[in-house]
């Protein structure tokens, strides 16, 4: 039995890696397509809403760091090209 919890423990944890995993490169992706294309603000607008509906899909749980780590490190790319929104 003791080995059974093991193993649940272990897969979990390995899907909880996984997430976080794919959270770092689609925000390092998001980052990148945030510096490269050319877009006005309410197409930033648009972007940024599609992108915290697949991340909350995924997290849940997490929309107040949400907030506070990945949509301010997105706003910050923005503001750099010029395009000021606000925070919440």
């Amino acid at each position: 039995m003791m080995f059974e919890s093991c193993d649940n423990y272990e897969k979990a944890l390995r899907e909880e890696q996984r997430r976080i995993r794919w959270l770092q490169i689609f925000t390092d992706n998001v980052c990148r397509s945030l510096l490269q294309k050319t877009m006005n603000e309410p197409e930033a607008l648009e972007y940024l809403s599609r992108v915290k509906t697949l991340i909350l899909e995924k997290f849940p749980e997490k929309e107040e760091q949400y907030r506070m780590i990945y949509e301010r490190r997105f706003k910050r790319i923005l503001l750099r090209k010029g395009i000021a929104l606000s925070l919440y």
